[in-house]
């Protein structure tokens, strides 16, 4: 027992010495969001009690973590009811009112596409900074290797820990008893996101697209006492240099439209979107 116990305790010190540096994970996580530009629709499905689901579909049209569009179509019994779009640039995001006037927003803390999204690691490791998801010193480069001792060894960086989520070993960046954000350390993949101000994200199932992007099949949406589901219906690479105008309102879209007794939903896109 005393032996099986030391094996235990010696593997866990060293998988915990040779976890990958914290740039480097994030470096290798961005290289997984593609190159170029994507077209990306899913479906939005919340159930309300036992009843026929609620459903919206999503079109998102990518060209980075700071260029998007997303368009927006009722299914259902939402067919007609939820119309509009949003466009995302920088740090903002717009959308037509009911007057048809464009209003701009300054993006949520929990805007959650940018995770599955962002291409530049170092822009990411300063935004999870802002969030407070991750400490000041996480920008920082890490210290060289210790060769004071006989096995030279990198020093550890205490906001970076080996997590097991859904039974799958990830790297969880954060407090290392309560992480902010998942990467699974094989696949480079974010699959989990907990904000601070407590709304969750779980991404599963991801598999590589053309050009280079992986994309997570099914995501599970969480806040307060509500849940949300989104699946993934097609990825659409649109070339290294697709259209312009995709970084655009559409001429004849329509102001955004999401009916006010579909709460949880309304509240979705306020959240997350």
């Amino acid at each position: 027992m005393k032996f099986l116990l030391s094996l235990l305790l010696s593997f866990s010190f060293s998988a915990q010495a040779y976890l990958l540096g914290y740039d480097t994970i994030m470096s290798r996580t961005a290289k997984n969001h593609g190159r170029g530009g994507y077209q990306i629709q899913q479906v939005v499905q919340w159930k309300n009690g036992e009843g026929v689901p609620f459903e919206i579909l999503e079109t998102w049209d990518v060209l980075s973590e700071s260029k998007m569009r997303l368009s927006l179509q009722g299914l259902g019994r939402l067919k007609g009811h939820v119309n509009g779009q949003f466009l995302y640039d920088g740090n903002r995001r717009l959308f037509r009112n009911e007057n048809g006037q464009t209003v701009a927003q300054k993006l949520p803390a929990t805007f959650s596409p940018v995770f599955f999204h962002f291409r530049n690691s170092k822009r990411m490791r300063e935004r999870l900074v802002a969030l407070k998801m991750a400490p000041r010193k996480s920008l920082e480069d890490r210290a060289p290797l210790n060769a004071n001792s006989e096995a030279p060894t990198a020093t550890p960086q205490d906001f970076l820990s080996l997590q097991r989520v859904g039974g799958v070993i990830t790297y969880g960046i954060g407090d290392q008893g309560q992480p902010s954000l998942f990467i699974e350390q094989d696949q480079f993949v974010v699959t989990q996101i907990n904000f601070p101000s407590g709304p969750s994200v779980v991404a599963t199932g991801y598999k590589e697209n053309s050009g280079g992007m992986f994309y997570p099949q099914e995501l599970t949406y969480s806040w307060a006492d509500q849940k949300i589901s989104v699946t993934l219906q097609k990825v659409l690479f649109l070339g290294r240099s697709p259209k312009a105008n995709l970084t655009d309102l559409d001429k004849d879209s329509r102001p955004l439209e999401i009916p006010a007794e579909d709460s949880a939903l309304r509240d979705f896109y306020k959240i997350f979107r």
